[in-house]
């Protein structure tokens, strides 16, 4: 479905599994991931925000953090994942996000955390080896990360970062 221009209740894990697209998300409540397979949200260039101090508990994934990839536009705000236990095996892995390449554009991070375990075991050769409590790889020189914090275990190969395992963005005001 088109959701550009449309505002979409998050309720569910359901909900928030089916986020895609451009459209303007907001969770209202908390949402318990647990047991659910969680798969990653891909190319989402839309608004997630979350009211009323809502969290995602108790992520689990073998694959990736809440966002596999940001593009152009997307607004991440005052999400907060609570309980994260995310082993992977893949190059790129962040809490929230795994990748935010060069070509994204406007993409803010605001007033978001990560607590839990964010690791990645990925041994193979790529210059892309990072892992982050909030994202893996911000490619983006104009992507800005505000106010954001990670009390997360982060593990990695190459390089890892509480905040971001590799930056060329903007980090303002993050612990």
């Amino acid at each position: 479905a088109d959701t550009a221009n449309k505002s979409i209740a998050v309720l569910t894990a359901e909900d928030l599994a089916s986020v895609s697209g451009s459209g303007t998300y907001y969770i209202y409540q908390d949402i318990d991931l647990e047991g659910f397979d969680w798969k990653g949200i891909s190319d989402f260039s839309g608004t997630l925000l979350a009211y009323n101090h809502s969290v995602i508990k108790n992520m689990s994934s073998d694959d990736c953090g809440l966002f596999r990839k940001l593009s152009s536009g997307a607004k991440i705000k005052n999400i907060h994942l609570e309980n994260a236990n995310i082993k992977t095996n893949t190059k790129m892995l962040g809490g929230l996000v795994s990748y935010i390449p060069a070509s994204s554009s406007n993409v803010e991070i605001t007033d978001c955390s990560v607590n839990g375990m964010v690791s990645t075991t990925y041994e193979g050769k790529s210059t892309m080896n990072y892992c982050g409590g909030i994202a893996g790889i911000v490619a983006a020189k104009n992507c800005v990360i505000s106010g954001c914090s990670s009390a997360a275990y982060v593990g990695g190969v190459l390089g890892e970062g509480g905040i971001v395992g590799l930056n060329y963005g903007k980090i303002n005001d993050c612990a």
